[in-house]
């Protein structure tokens, strides 16, 4: 099969070619500036403290000056004992550039380019990784219809008269369930025994709909993107970076700073109702978790046996999950190491890139003796040797077409590419259950 890609406006590909390596020595000169400045400011502080403890002639001022010094100078070594797999060994990407001067027609199924902003790519990358669960993505898309909004009010813990009372309320209004749902409350009077149960819905609600909002906002131009057979989105995925600094300051405004596109992930099935997660129980005790994280060791680089050897430690499965997510932890700081933990404040977190071989089906066992099959459909994956430097792709399955997405570029490739060089450095990975057959 061809590979072919798409190719995003001549203007905006001339100016960031153009402005690429000018920009590139900007951030090196701003970065060795402040590496040389906080050095210097670390020596001068660590010899007013000897002063403050010495005679001011005293041999032990310099040889404090001087071993702070050396110290200070450690934090440029590289340092790799415990990372020896950082640098990728994999063969080198395909040539995007070179496939995307072929003009690329989507399909109807086929995935849309995401505009290239700053450090956006983890958002983008996600946006697909989203939309390969088709669960979450039909969740993602408000306004919620009227046959599922009584259910999303039942998984958010809303009181059972609530939900009775809204019932009727809502059979008498031609406005979105969302809308009626304001005014409604507005006008319920809960029980004394309903009080607290009421808070804690009108919370979780509000909380999804918060979170939830930027993400539906920019699915929309993405569906739109689909209806006019546009190969790209006309949104910036920087919008949906605003709106959650604005609810939680944990994620930078700054453009140019990355963002772990696990930890958004994370955030984002936090607020989705329960269905959305994973369920299973573990020595007896119910457990909901939003993914699986798996450590990459020496010991295993197969996801389905880190998987199984997972299980086999007390996990069990009494009903089949909607969905399977797999975070393979490749982002690290050493805890057991001194020099890691006083690198990591002058440098980014080191990258893991171990290959791992990704299995296109994984069968889950149940409780009763019965299996589900779950199939790949979407995945994210890293490019670079640490989280400040990462460059996020994309990858989706649709109907048993693969694809690469780096940002405003989708891109058909074949099974060996898709085997061989993205599967194997996969960061976050989606899996759903593959409908039994007929008569089976």
């Amino acid at each position: 099969m061809n590979s072919i890609g798409v190719r995003g406006s001549e203007f905006s590909e001339a100016r960031n070619l153009q402005l690429m390596p000018t920009l590139e020595k900007q951030q090196t000169l701003i970065q060795t500036v402040v590496q040389v400045a906080v050095r210097i400011f670390y020596v001068l502080t660590i010899v007013l403290m000897a002063g403050v403890l010495f005679p001011i002639h005293s041999f032990a001022i310099g040889a404090v000056a001087v071993g702070a010094a050396v110290l200070s100078g450690l934090f440029y070594l590289e340092h790799k004992e415990n990372a020896p797999e950082v640098l990728e060994k994999l063969p080198p990407l395909p040539p995007i550039k070179k496939i995307a001067e072929v003009p690329f027609v989507p399909a109807s199924f086929s995935p849309r380019g995401l505009y290239h902003s700053g450090m956006n790519c983890a958002f983008n990358s996600l946006i697909h990784f989203l939309n390969s669960d088709p669960d979450t993505a039909k969740r993602l898309r408000l306004p919620i219809d009227r046959e599922k909004f009584e259910d999303t009010l039942l998984s958010f813990g809303a009181p059972a008269r609530l939900i009775e009372e809204f019932h009727l309320y809502l059979q008498q209004k031609s406005i979105r369930p969302s809308m009626a749902l304001k005014l409604f409350l507005n006008e319920y009077q809960p029980q004394d025994e309903e009080i607290s149960q009421l808070e804690t819905f009108v919370g979780n609600y509000n909380r999804f709909l918060k979170v939830v909002r930027p993400f539906s906002q920019f699915l929309e131009g993405y569906d739109r993107a689909i209806e006019n057979n546009s190969s790209l989105v006309d949104r910036n995925s920087q919008s949906i970076r605003y709106a959650l600094n604005h609810l939680n300051p944990v994620f930078p405004a700054d453009e140019n700073k990355q963002i772990d596109p696990a930890y958004l992930l994370e955030y984002l099935v936090d607020s989705l109702p329960d269905r959305h997660r994973i369920e299973y129980e573990e020595a007896g005790e119910r457990k909901q978790v939003w993914g699986f994280s798996m450590k990459i060791d020496d010991t295993a680089s197969d996801l389905g046996k880190m998987f199984e050897s997972r299980c086999s430690k007390g996990i069990v499965f009494p009903q089949p999950p909607p969905i399977l997510r797999f975070h393979i932890e490749r982002f690290i700081v050493d805890p057991n190491n001194l020099m890691d933990r006083l690198k990591s404040v002058w440098n980014p977190i080191l990258k893991i890139a171990t290959p791992i071989e990704i299995p296109e089906e994984i069968r889950l066992s149940l409780t009763n003796g019965s299996e589900q099959t779950y199939r790949l459909t979407g995945l994210v994956a890293s490019i670079g040797d640490s989280l400040s430097k990462s460059h996020f792709i994309a990858g989706r399955i649709i109907d048993d077409e693969r694809y690469w997405i780096d940002d405003t570029q989708v891109i058909p490739v074949d099974r060996q590419i898709w085997a061989e060089q993205l599967l194997p450095q996969a960061y976050l990975l989606c899996y759903i259950p593959v409908p039994e057959k007929a008569g089976s």
